[in-house]
C-alpha cells in the first residue's frame, strides 16, 4: 500500500495528458464527490482494503488521520510520539514512533517504538518499545513487523512480534541494510523489498522471509543500469514491480 496513492496519481495525470493524442479530443475529468480539504500535508498513507478510508501521517506530528473519501469525514488520533510511516494489517494500523531524530552519524543507542491502532474504534490498542530508530515499516501475512533503520548508516532489517512483545532474532549477515530504506512486503513472493533512498545509484534488495525469519537476501542485478524510484507498486500477480521511473522489474526467484 505504501507509496501507491502518489504513484497512481502520477500515472493518472500522465494518462490524461495522452488523451488528446489517443482520442483526438480533450479529456475532462470530474470528481465523484466534493473536494476534501486537508489542514495538513500527508507524509505516508495506507488504504483500508474494505472501508473507504485512507490513513495518513503528518511529518513531525504525533497525529494519525483517518480520511473517509466517501463522506469527507476526517478523524484524528494523537499518538504518544511523532508518527512517520505506517502499514495496514488485519484491521490494525501499525505506525512508527519517533523518539529521536534520524542521525547519519551516531554512536549513541538508538530507540523508538511501534504503535498499534485498532481501525474499528480508532484507538491505540498496543505499543512496543524497540532498540532501533525506525525509518519505514512493513507487516507480513503472519503479522510480523519489519523495521528499516533510520540512523547510523549501516544497520539491519529488524523484525518484531507485537503479540509476543519481542524482537525476532536474525542472522545479521542476511539482514544487512543501509539506513533510510523504503520497504515493501509482497505476500506472493514472501519477501521484503528494500529501496535505498540516500545512496546513488538507487538499488533494490530482496529479503526472503519465513515465519518472521530472514532466510537469505540479495540485491538487484540492475544497479546503475536503470534509474530506480522509491515509488513502486506490485503487479496484481505479485511477480513484477512497477517503478515510477518508468521501468517494470521482474521479481525473479533469486
Amino acid at each position: 500500500m505504501k507509496g501507491i496513492i502518489r504513484f497512481l496519481l502520477s500515472f493518472f495525470i500522465f494518462f490524461l495528458s495522452l488523451g488528446p493524442f489517443i482520442y483526438g479530443k480533450s479529456v475532462h475529468a470530474e470528481s465523484a464527490s466534493k473536494l476534501i480539504n486537508l489542514s495538513f500535508t500527508p507524509y505516508d498513507t495506507a488504504l483500508d482494503p474494505v472501508k473507504p478510508i485512507i490513513y495518513m501521517t503528518e511529518l513531525g506530528s504525533p497525529k494519525l488521520y483517518a480520511i473517509n473519501y466517501s463522506t469527507g469525514e476526517i478523524k484524528q488520533l494523537t499518538l504518544p510520539y511523532p508518527a512517520e510511516r505506517l502499514d495496514y494489517y488485519n484491521n490494525k494500523i501499525y505506525v512508527t514512533q519517533q523518539k529521536m531524530n534520524h542521525t547519519h552519524y551516531t554512536t549513541a543507542p538508538r530507540f523508538g517504538a511501534i504503535a498499534e491502532v485498532d481501525t474499528e474504534n480508532f484507538n491505540v490498542s498496543n505499543t512496543l518499545d524497540i532498540d532501533e530508530d525506525p525509518y519505514d515499516i512493513a507487516v507480513d501475512k503472519d503479522g510480523f513487523i519489519y523495521i528499516s533503520p533510520g540512523s547510523d548508516q549501516h544497520g539491519n532489517l529488524r523484525v518484531y512480534s507485537m503479540k509476543d512483545k519481542t524482537e525476532i532474532t536474525q542472522d545479521k549477515a542476511k539482514t544487512s541494510m543501509y539506513e533510510w530504506a523504503d520497504i515493501r512486503y509482497n505476500p506472493k513472493t514472501s519477501k521484503i523489498y528494500a529501496i535505498n533512498t540516500n545512496l546513488s545509484p538507487t538499488d533494490i534488495k530482496a529479503y526472503e522471509i519465513e515465519k518472521g525469519v530472514v532466510q537469505k537476501s540479495y540485491g538487484s542485478p540492475y544497479q546503475r543500469e536503470y534509474h530506480i524510484s522509491t515509488f513502486t507498486k506490485f503487479s496484481p500477480d505479485g511477480l513484477k514491480i512497477y517503478n515510477a521511473s518508468g521501468n517494470v522489474f521482474s521479481l525473479a526467484p533469486n
